[in-house]
């Protein structure tokens, strides 16, 4: 079992993950889908994951959430991939 962010509602929370597929997707939307709009400001990437939800949490999709949340807070999810 793991525990990871996850961003719902412009909040970040903590879920546990025990499914290898469904850690797989989380981390794919930070360092995929967040890391690339961060980077250049392009969306498209965050697409695939409009409407989906990991434990009745909606994957925050919106780009103004997203960059509010990254200029609000000082969370690194290159910790994620960290030992």
């Amino acid at each position: 079992m793991s525990r990871m962010p996850f961003l719902s509602g412009g909040r970040l929370y903590e879920v546990e993950v025990t499914n290898p597929e469904d850690k797989s997707k989380i981390a794919r939307f930070w360092g995929y889908a967040v890391n690339h709009f961060r980077a250049t400001g392009d969306p498209s990437r965050l697409e695939p994951y409009e409407g989906q939800t990991y434990e009745g949490l909606l994957y925050d999709t919106d780009p103004d959430v997203i960059e509010d949340f990254l200029f609000d807070t000082d969370f690194d999810f290159q910790e994620l991939y960290e030992p």
